[in-house]
């Protein structure tokens, strides 16, 4: 048997916090791409974030349609293989795995900017002139960058890697009621790893702020027509 309210109620915390990654991760992803030199100059954010916002889809989906199915009736025993084939069920099997991808590859991509400016001061001295003041805005900006997914990392270690791993441990755990807490608590970590990331992209990262608050500047409600002008 199921408790129906406990469902009603893990679904509506599907669709908060669902509806907060699409929000965040997609005024991130809008912004960005709306500014062509950040678009380039952080590609892999914006894949992050897009990532994000796949996740938070899933889960909005996932809460919807939960309770469309409760509020229908539809409470009939499914094959496991029923349920894989719910959208947001397959749209999470590719969206999860490419969280912890997408922070790889990131990780990967800070370590090159560490060691592959190293290979700069073999250059001549005449080149190191002549590219002395775009190399050290460039690097001033990957070691703001750096920083910043440092900070990040950090975060999604103690939200996302620590939980996950407790959750794996513990899977076979007899207690039926400590199994459905850790996982709650490894999904809502998860979750939270997502949005504390796009919170120290904001602060760490001012030109990433700084398309965010022009995006926002751009939108102007026209209220006499009652439309709304996005320039």
């Amino acid at each position: 048997m199921y408790d129906k309210n406990g469902v009603y109620f893990e679904s509506s915390i599907l669709i908060i916090e669902g509806t907060a990654l699409i929000i965040g991760g997609g005024i991130v992803v809008v912004a960005l791409l709306k500014t062509p030199r950040l678009a380039k100059q952080y590609p892999l954010i914006v894949a992050q974030q897009a990532t994000a916002l796949m996740i938070g889809l899933s889960m909005f989906l996932a809460g919807i349609g939960r309770i469309i199915i409760l509020a229908f009736g539809y409470v009939e025993p499914r094959s496991s293989r029923f349920c894989v084939l719910m959208p947001w069920n397959l749209l999470s099997t590719w969206a999860e795995p490419s969280l912890p991808i997408m922070l790889l590859v990131i990780s990967l991509d800070r370590l090159l900017s560490l060691v592959v400016p190293m290979t700069y001061f073999k250059s001549s001295f005449k080149l190191q002139i002549i590219q002395g003041e775009a190399q050290r805005v460039f690097e001033e900006r990957q070691r703001q960058l750096t920083f910043t997914m440092l900070i990040t990392c950090l975060f999604t270690v103690v939200f996302y890697a620590v939980p996950s791993a407790v959750v794996f441990i513990t899977h076979n755990t007899k207690d039926s009621s400590l199994e459905i807490i850790l996982r709650w608590y490894g999904r809502i970590s998860e979750d939270i790893t997502c949005l504390v990331i796009i919170l120290i992209l904001y602060f760490k990262q001012p030109d990433i702020a700084k398309a965010i608050k022009n995006m926002f500047r751009c939108i102007k409600s026209v209220h006499r027509s009652g439309t709304t002008v996005v320039c």
